[in-house]
């Protein structure tokens, strides 16, 4: 019946770009759904290594969406990754839309990576932006350790 029309063709190809859609054939999704899933159960066993592992997957499969970047990167400094946590909160694409908490991460991955003036520098833009009682703790530790 459909052959019988010129745009038999059409139709049956939308209905099956519509049952594609509908069963989520697609590859990047189905590896993202399932390493989100991965990382639910790594989060709720407390295990923030594979957490960090799973999350970071699936940002690398989703570059585009901010919110993995910035989870990503808040799961490496847990994890005791400050290298990955500042690759991952320096992308330009979310650096400039980080949180207070999130640039409090960042500021403390530079200083566990030997870089105090950067984590200083972000620290002094966190209590201009959002002064909070941890800041300046946080900036007279790092001028008294400098002296």
């Amino acid at each position: 019946m459909l052959q019988d029309r010129p745009w038999g063709l059409f139709l049956r190809l939308l209905l099956v770009g519509i049952l594609i859609a509908l069963l989520d054939l697609a590859p990047r999704p189905h590896i993202l759904r399932l390493a989100m899933d991965a990382a639910r159960r790594e989060s709720s066993r407390n295990n923030l290594p594979a957490t960090f592992e799973n999350i970071s997957q699936a940002a690398d499969q989703a570059p585009w969406r901010p919110d993995l970047l910035t989870l990503a990167g808040r799961y490496a400094q847990l994890s005791n990754q400050p290298q990955l946590a500042i690759q991952y909160l320096e992308q330009p694409s979310i650096a400039s839309r980080l949180s207070p908490d999130d640039l409090l991460l960042l500021g403390d991955a530079y200083l566990e990576t030997g870089n105090p003036l950067m984590a200083e520098a972000i620290w002094q833009h966190v209590a201009d932006i959002a002064p909070t009682p941890n800041i300046f703790q946080r900036l007279a530790e790092q001028h008294l350790s400098r002296k």
